[in-house]
């Protein structure tokens, strides 16, 4: 049986990178939501209300999206506080056997 081998500052690393692809999708729809305010004083009327509502919906659902990735970094910190812990607990507990039990 094949072992399982997982390095807590990897999933860490992992879960920065969640939070960074997050925070980039956010900025991205910002910037996207500055643009169109900016175009209200060029463009009127039916088309543009469309367009902005549509916008509005895709940063609505942008903000979710981050929301989840946010969580999923969440996690994987967790889970490798988790890991971490329960690497410690088996060495502290290997530590404590009488070195007479394993001979």
């Amino acid at each position: 049986m094949d072992r399982l081998k997982v390095a807590p500052e990897r999933v860490r690393s992992t879960a920065e990178q969640f939070n960074e692809q997050a925070n980039q999708v956010k900025n991205l729809a910002n910037t996207i939501s500055q643009i169109i305010s900016a175009m209200s004083s060029i463009w009127q009327g039916e088309a543009a209300s469309a367009y902005t509502n549509k916008i509005k919906s895709m940063n609505e659902n942008l903000t979710v999206i981050c929301t989840k990735i946010t969580k999923h970094g969440t996690h994987l910190q967790e889970i490798a506080a988790e890991y971490q812990s329960a690497e410690r607990a088996n060495t502290e507990a290997s530590s404590a056997l009488s070195s007479s039990l394993i001979s």
